[in-house]
C-alpha cells in the first residue's frame, strides 16, 4: 500500500479530502521505518479527541458530547517470527522494546509499554511479537488526548497481530466497540474490567471518553455519550456552514 492509497481510504470514509497529502506523507514516514522489516502489512489511523460538552465527568458517570478530530497517528506494523515488541516514533527515531524494561519508562514510551504489559497479562499465552511504527500530526499535551491514541493504536497492533478478538477470554468481556473502548479505559487507568484483571495502569485515573470519541466517532457529527458503563445516546450532525476551531493556550497538559 502506498501513502497515498492509504490516504484515500481514510478520505473514503470521510477524511477532507484536503488531508490527503498530510496523511499520506505520515504513513510514508512510519512505513519507511518498517521498509529494513519487510514493509508494512497493517495500517491504522487514530484521531484525537474533542470534548464540546461534558467537562470530562466520563471517569465518574457523567454524560459528554465528543468528535474525532482530523489529527491523529498513523500507526504501521509488521509481524516478527520472535515474541519482542519494538515500537518506533517515527518522528524522532525514538523507540522502545515493550514488556523488557527493569526501569520505569517515560513519555510515550511509558504508555506503549503499560498496554504490551497489560494485554499479556489479560491474554497470556498468546505472544508472537511485532514491530511498530508511528507518526502523529496531532499536537502532544494539547489537551485532545495524544496520550489516549497511542494506547489505542498501540493496542490495536497488537489484537490483530495476536487475534486475541478471536479468543474467548476477550469474547467474554468485549462484545463490542463501546466494550473495547471501555476495556481500553481500563488498560490506561489501571482498572480491572469484568473478568480482565487490573494493575497499576499509567498513573492517571482517566475515563473513557477519548477511547470511544476515537473507536466510534462519525465524520462531521459530535456524538453523547454516558459512562460507566459507556453508554450512546444520540450522534449530532455538525451543520455544515459551522467549524470548530481549536485554539491552544500555550500550557502544556503533560500527564
Amino acid at each position: 500500500m502506498t501513502g497515498h492509497e492509504f490516504a484515500q481510504r481514510l478520505v473514503d470514509e470521510g477524511l477532507d479530502p484536503a488531508e490527503l497529502p498530510a496523511k499520506a506523507a505520515l504513513y510514508d514516514r512510519a512505513a519507511n521505518v518498517l521498509a529494513d522489516a519487510g514493509g508494512a502489512s497493517n495500517a491504522w489511523w487514530v484521531p484525537g479527541r474533542l470534548e464540546l460538552f461534558g467537562k470530562h465527568t466520563d471517569y465518574a458517570g457523567g454524560r459528554t458530547l465528543v468528535s474525532a478530530v482530523p489529527r491523529g497517528f498513523v500507526f504501521v506494523s509488521s509481524p516478527r517470527t520472535d515474541d519482542n515488541i519494538v515500537v518506533t516514533d517515527a518522528g524522532n527515531g525514538e523507540h522502545v522494546g515493550l514488556g523488557q524494561a527493569r526501569l520505569p519508562l517515560s513519555g510515550w514510551r511509558r504508555y506503549a509499554d503499560v498496554v504490551a504489559r497489560r494485554l499479556s497479562r489479560n491474554f497470556a499465552g498468546r505472544s508472537p511479537g511485532v514491530t511498530i511504527a508511528f507518526a502523529s500530526d496531532l499536537p502532544r499535551a494539547s489537551g485532545m488526548s495524544s496520550s489516549s491514541a497511542l494506547v489505542v493504536g498501540i493496542a490495536t497492533a497488537l489484537i490483530e497481530r495476536r487475534q486475541l478478538s478471536r479468543t474467548e477470554v476477550w469474547r467474554r468481556d468485549i462484545r463490542d466497540l463501546c466494550d473495547l473502548a471501555a476495556y481500553l479505559a481500563c488498560v490506561e487507568n489501571g482498572s480491572g474490567f469484568g473478568h480482565l484483571a487490573g494493575d497499576a495502569g499509567v498513573g492517571t485515573h482517566g475515563g473513557s471518553e477519548d477511547h470511544v470519541a476515537m473507536l466510534l466517532g462519525l465524520p462531521s457529527h459530535f456524538s453523547a455519550y454516558a459512562f460507566a458503563p459507556v453508554r450512546h445516546i444520540r450522534d449530532v450532525r455538525l451543520p455544515s456552514e459551522w467549524r470548530v476551531v481549536v485554539a491552544s493556550s500555550g500550557v502544556s497538559a503533560e500527564k
